[in-house]
């Protein structure tokens, strides 16, 4: 399993420089690349938007593997979700923030998640530092 969260990086600089038409075109081909490459693997495309408008969230996600490779969705949170359903929200000061991971952290182990063999992270700071307190002997 996987999951492709995808983000067009420094957006508005890209509207102010091509203009709302063309920086649309531009974002919708990156988009239509990514669409039509996960499908050819079998995937399923999300599009977000809340209150009818695109929205930047974050999505926090975790997938396990098994000792005999089968791969497990252990949890996946988003600022939205946690927000309509009433959990506990994301601190106000970022999504992907130690803290944030913390908290999704505290939850997996809450339901009885052990300290993982080793951990794959894509560069995510905040997730290093929470897992390196709540599970500092699990390799990162």
């Amino acid at each position: 399993m996987a999951i492709l969260f995808a983000d067009v990086s420094e957006s508005m600089a890209l509207y102010e420089q091509l203009g709302d038409a063309a920086a649309r075109a531009a974002i919708g081909r990156c988009i239509e690349l990514m669409s039509d490459a996960t499908r050819g693997q079998g995937g399923t495309v999300v599009k977000t938007r809340i209150d009818r408008k695109a929205a930047s969230i974050s999505v926090l996600a975790a997938i396990g593997v098994r000792r005999d490779g089968q791969k497990i969705l252990l949890s996946i949170r988003s600022e939205a979700d946690q927000k309509r359903r009433q959990w506990r929200v994301f601190p106000s000061n970022g999504g992907e923030s130690k803290a944030a991971w913390r908290m999704f952290l505290d939850d997996l182990d809450a339901r009885g998640l052990r300290a993982p063999a080793f951990v794959i992270v894509d560069g995510a700071p905040g997730l290093e530092a929470a897992l390196a307190e709540l599970w500092p002997e699990a390799p990162v």
